[in-house]
C-alpha cells in the first residue's frame, strides 16, 4: 500500500463520516505530494523491476523473524520484504544499505547490507 493511498483512505473515511481533520487531512496530500515530487526529480524512488520482484518474491516464501528491542519474536510482513528486496538488489547491480537494527534473519537474505544505528551510536559513545 502507498502512503498516497493511505492518505487517500484516510481522506475518504473523513469525508464519509464529516470529521473535522479532514482539511489537516488535504495539507497532509499536499505535503506528501510535495515530498515524493522531491524525491522523484532527484532520482530517489527505486522502481521495482523484475529482480527486486524476483527477490520479494523469493522473500515472501521465507518465514523472516525479528526480535524487538524487548527480545520478543515478530514475523515481518510483506511491506518489510519489499524494502529487503530493494536493499538487497539496489540499482545497477549495486545493493542499497539497509539502516536498521541488527537482526540474525537478515544474515539469511542475500547481498543484504546492515548498518545498525545503535551500533554506530553505541561506538560514538565509546570514545
Amino acid at each position: 500500500m502507498t502512503v498516497m493511498h493511505t492518505i487517500e483512505m484516510e481522506i475518504a473515511a473523513a469525508r464519509s463520516e464529516k470529521d473535522p481533520t479532514l482539511a489537516s487531512l488535504g495539507k497532509l496530500k499536499t505535503n506528501a505530494q510535495r515530498f515524493l515530487a522531491a524525491f522523484q526529480q532527484s532520482d530517489r524512488i527505486v522502481a521495482m523491476d523484475q529482480q527486486i520482484a524476483s527477490r520479494w518474491g523469493d522473500l515472501l516464501d521465507m518465514t523472516i523473524t525479528y526480535a524487538d528491542p524487548n527480545g520478543v519474536a515478530y514475523e515481518i510482513e510483506s511491506a518489510e520484504k519489499v524494502e529487503l528486496a530493494t536493499a538487497s538488489i539496489g540499482r545497477d547491480g549495486r545493493g542499497f544499505v539497509y539502516v536498521e537494527r541488527r537482526q540474525s534473519a537478515h544474515r539469511t537474505i542475500p547481498d543484504l547490507v546492515v548498518e545498525c544505528p545503535y551500533e554506530f551510536t553505541a561506538a560514538l559513545d565509546a570514545k
